[in-house]
């Protein structure tokens, strides 16, 4: 049974969703009954590369691309050696997206925010990351959760996958220049058909998810985090693990209410900047050749 062999391994709070649901549309690209299988950084790992296909990919037809849209993969050493362990005999296409890393952090901490995990400012939750991180060592979600610095990194992680997979087979987009300028967005999605060797299809690129968001109520975005009697009991009712996570994101989406977003200042977003990004963009724009201009 086949299985992914296009993989989009991050980053977060970059325009994934919105080129998820685009790529969705392409007749040559099978994309996964649930956006992020989130299986080869995950203890699902465990049930093996057949549970994986049949789980989430046991309707292939003849597309020449299957896809695995797990963003969180970029950040993890483990996704990495448990891909290049799957990726023998294959031949495995990657997407990266990338961001402002400030911008990143701040949408990143919105969203942890917005789910009722977050008590702290931003400032505050920064400087508080590397103990957390600590404390969390062993929970994958909770270091997914906080890790907005870490996670912002893109050099010290992107160049880990150039070295395994050779930076022939990875298209990198900048959230800033290719998705904000609708130009440059229709000329990106062009171009990434032709990275892909498929025909050009004319997708719908008007899609805009995953806007700043906030819970229009507290207690059931509660509700959906906590574990409780009412977690057992949808275990009980509906055994598909998959299925419950369906559900759950459903929740959470009809739980959003757009977010005025308030802006942080010039300043502090120049002295993060300066002191947790400059030197890793300066090592990540020689990798790629390229300018990006995120601190212009």
């Amino acid at each position: 049974m086949r299985a992914a062999n296009l993989f989009c391994i991050g980053c977060p709070k970059s325009g994934t969703t919105t080129l998820f649901k685009i790529l969705c549309q392409h007749s040559q690209i099978h994309t996964p009954k649930f956006k992020e299988p989130f299986f080869f950084n995950n203890s699902n790992y465990q049930n093996g590369i057949d549970w994986y296909a049949n789980t989430y990919y046991d309707d292939i037809k003849n597309e020449k691309w299957v896809l695995d849209f797990t963003p969180s993969y970029l950040y993890s050493d483990e996704a990495l050696f448990r891909i290049n362990e799957y990726s023998k005999g294959k031949d495995l296409k990657f997407i990266v997206m990338l961001r402002n890393p400030v911008e990143r952090a701040y949408s990143h901490y919105l969203h942890t925010l917005r789910d009722g995990l977050e008590d702290l400012d931003f400032n505050d939750a920064i400087q508080a990351e590397s103990e957390r991180l600590r404390n969390y060592e062993n929970n994958l979600l909770s270091q997914l959760k906080y890790s907005y610095i870490y996670q912002s990194l893109y050099h010290k992680h992107l160049s880990k996958y150039f070295e395994s997979f050779g930076r022939n087979n990875f298209f990198v987009i900048n959230y800033d220049s290719q998705l904000l300028d609708k130009s440059e967005f229709k000329l990106m999605i062009s171009d990434l058909q032709n990275f892909l060797e498929i025909k050009i299809e004319n997708l719908n690129i008007e899609i805009k998810e995953n806007f700043a968001s906030e819970s229009r109520f507290k207690i059931l975005q509660t509700l959906v985090n906590s574990n409780g009697l009412h977690k057992r009991l949808a275990r009980l009712l509906i055994k598909s693990k998959l299925n419950r996570q369906i559900l759950v994101n459903k929740l959470r989406k009809l739980n959003e209410k757009k977010m005025v977003k308030k802006d942080v200042e010039a300043e502090f977003k120049k002295n993060l900047y300066d002191k947790y990004f400059h030197a890793d963009v300066l090592k990540l724009e020689s990798l790629l050749k390229k300018k990006l201009n995120w601190n212009d």
